[in-house]
């Protein structure tokens, strides 16, 4: 159904592959390889934050899947020898910053890029996950 509604709104085909990243790591090689792509957008986690604290077993499931995912295809990245983008689309919450007390900052920063480079950038508001 999200093919079709990207393919209505933007008029190209997106194709779309059902594996495991966290299980079927050479899958995941092999179809890099084929398709050989610019970038990778990695969204494939468990994503209720309440499901993965109800208890030790959703616990687990999240740390194995969501880490090993995310393991899984930076390597097979690598393995597969293309020079591919990975964008991670996530929340700050997985960096532990919704309890720590500490401010996370809005809005513009100035911050100075590699090369001496000064810039001022957008930061991302804490999504309270």
């Amino acid at each position: 159904v999200r093919c079709e509604a990207w393919k209505e709104v933007s008029g190209k085909e997106i194709k779309f592959v059902n594996l495991d990243v966290a299980k079927e790591y050479d899958l995941l090689v092999q179809l890099i390889k084929e398709e050989k792509p610019d970038s990778i957008v990695h969204f494939a986690e468990q994503r209720a934050a309440p499901y993965s604290m109800k208890n030790s077993k959703t616990k687990r499931y999240t740390i194995d899947n969501n880490v090993s995912g995310a393991n899984n295809l930076c390597c097979a990245v690598i393995d597969s020898d293309v020079d591919a983008h990975i964008v991670h689309l996530g929340t700050m919450g997985v960096y532990g910053y919704g309890t720590s007390g500490g401010e996370i900052p809005e809005g513009y920063i100035d911050v100075i890029l590699p090369g001496g480079r000064e810039a001022n950038i957008l930061h991302p508001a804490y999504p309270g996950s």
